[in-house]
């Protein structure tokens, strides 16, 4: 499974669907009983609305992933994404190397 992203316009994060796409994340991630393979992140570029899940996050949610419009991506680094949604940050996640 690929790591994949949710682009927002400027005007869809106004609307509230990113606290849309967390809290439904966060749900399925708390049912799933928080598995530590599994995060959702925000892209650190501040002209970019892109959230983005890893491997992990995928598999507990892709019936959301696909409602939302997301796209498979590369693996972003570590140091270009800021943690929402995770048990134990970036322990067993697949981040591209730094």
């Amino acid at each position: 499974m690929s790591w994949y992203k949710v682009a927002m316009t400027v005007d869809e994060v106004a609307g509230g669907k990113g606290i849309w796409l967390q809290e439904q994340f966060e749900n399925l991630f708390m049912r799933a009983l928080a598995p530590v393979d599994a995060a959702m992140c925000g892209a650190m570029d501040v002209m970019s609305n892109d959230y983005i899940f890893s491997p992990g996050a995928v598999r507990i949610s892709h019936l959301l992933m696909q409602a939302a419009g997301g796209v498979p991506c590369e693996a972003p680094k570590l140091s270009e994404v800021a943690f929402l949604v995770t048990n134990r940050g970036a322990e067993g996640i697949p981040f591209a190397p730094e």
